[in-house]
């Protein structure tokens, strides 16, 4: 989906000097993750997600679960922490397999 990353307040804890200063923190990406959060709630609260598994890197997934809805969490089967961009499908599936 077109996300919308307007939620800038996200990652409001991780706004450090020395976060900023070693690039440790990207609010554009946190902002990210939240409209993903967002998205994923909608779809959730009209009942057009069933079994849900988030797959974020550490601080993506931290901050999603900061936005989840109630009915959200109904829905999920599982989350996994790791970072997968650019992963083969093959590496991807292993990955939940995993799980």
């Amino acid at each position: 989906p077109e996300l919308d990353p307007t939620n800038f307040s996200a990652g409001i804890r991780h706004q450090d000097d020395i976060g900023q200063r070693h690039g440790r923190t990207d609010l554009n990406e946190l902002a990210h993750g939240a409209a993903a959060a967002e998205w994923l709630n909608e779809k959730a609260i009209a009942g057009k997600l069933h079994d849900v598994l988030v797959i974020a890197d550490p601080k993506t997934l931290g901050e999603m679960r900061q936005h989840y809805h109630t009915e959200l969490k109904k829905r999920l089967v599982g989350e996994i922490d790791k970072t997968l961009t650019n992963r083969s499908t093959g590496e991807i599936e292993k990955a939940i397999a995993a799980a």
